[in-house]
Parts: C-alpha cells; sequence; structure tokens
C-alpha cells in the first residue's frame, strides 16, 4: 500500500498551483512511525474509507479510491506545519463529491477504466 495526494485540481473548485504532495514529507517527519502506521490512522478515524455508492442509476466504484484523510486527521496532524489547518484544507476539499458530484463520478469512473 502507499499514499497518494491531490496534484493540480481538489474538486472542480480548487486549484492546486504545486502538488500537495509537497507537503506531504514535511508532515511525515512530523509524525512518529505510530502515527503513520495505517491501522492507526484507519482505527482512529483520522482515516476514512471511501465507499461505493450510486449515481443516476449506476453504480460507482468510489472504492478505488481507498482512503481519505478527515477532518480529525487535518486539526491533529496539520496543525504541525499551519497555524489555521482547517483554513487551508475545507470541507469542501476533504470531500470533493460536494464541490460538484458529477464531476467527482466522473473522475472516478476515469480511474476505473
Amino acid at each position: 500500500g502507499g499514499y497518494s495526494s491531490a496534484a493540480g485540481y481538489i474538486g472542480s473548485e480548487y486549484k492546486v498551483d504545486h502538488d500537495i504532495s509537497l507537503v506531504i514529507p514535511e508532515l511525515w517527519c512530523r509524525m512518529t512511525p505510530s502515527e503513520r502506521d495505517p491501522n492507526y490512522l484507519i482505527n482512529e478515524g483520522f482515516l476514512e474509507k471511501v465507499e461505493d455508492f450510486e449515481y443516476e442509476g449506476r453504480e460507482i466504484p468510489a472504492s478505488r479510491l481507498g482512503y481519505r484523510i478527515t477532518r480529525r486527521f487535518v486539526h491533529q496532524f496539520f496543525c504541525r506545519i499551519f497555524d489555521n489547518p482547517s483554513g487551508v484544507f475545507t470541507d469542501e476539499m476533504l470531500h470533493p463529491e460536494k464541490q460538484d458530484m458529477a464531476v467527482f463520478v466522473d473522475g472516478i469512473e476515469n480511474i476505473a477504466q
């Protein structure tokens, strides 16, 4: 397994001029080895599983995305880098389907092809 991050856009409304993954090594070095453990992150509610769902009569294989960070993750860990991590990682960034469900579905279907 591994971790991935967005580059270019997060949903239809948030353009990221720099690959957000540039922040990940900085974050990782501020976390302990036990905090970086996927089982710990899942069990403590820092990562949530993305589930498949139905949209316009089609089954959308959203579980292909795996897990995503939660608001709890943002508050617990990104405060080690940012003074106001909630201002950097909004709910719409954490849940891009809230921006535009059709665009979110299209992205998943492109990944799944």
